[in-house]
């Protein structure tokens, strides 16, 4: 799963594993640049994912499926970088950037 296809493009001949797929449903551009000769060689493909797009059932599947997961901790996060309130605006800046890997949290 790739939230920022644009930002992370340049990555995905290395992540994606032969024959394998990414599934992007978030960029920070309009526009993504794809490394075509490694990807190809790969077999590797990407899909543009829209969860609201999803039919009914499919949905109901995933939650279902994601609930049983939380419930037996089979989920974890990836907490990158914490911040105080009143360092919102440089946590903003931090995931505007791209400068941290995880998930940014806001906490008192």
């Amino acid at each position: 799963m790739e939230v920022d296809i644009a930002g992370n493009a340049h990555l995905l001949p290395r992540i994606v594993a032969q024959d394998g797929l990414c599934a992007a449903y978030g960029s920070s551009a309009a526009e993504v640049t794809f490394a075509f000769w490694p990807m190809i060689v790969s077999g590797a493909a990407v899909r543009f994912f829209i969860v609201y797009e999803l039919p009914a059932p499919a949905r109901q599947s995933g939650i279902a499926d994601l609930s049983v997961w939380l419930e037996n901790g089979w989920l974890m996060d990836c907490v990158g970088a914490e911040y105080p309130p009143e360092q919102i605006a440089e946590a903003h800046e931090a995931v505007a950037q791209g400068r941290v890997l995880g998930i940014v949290v806001v906490k008192p």
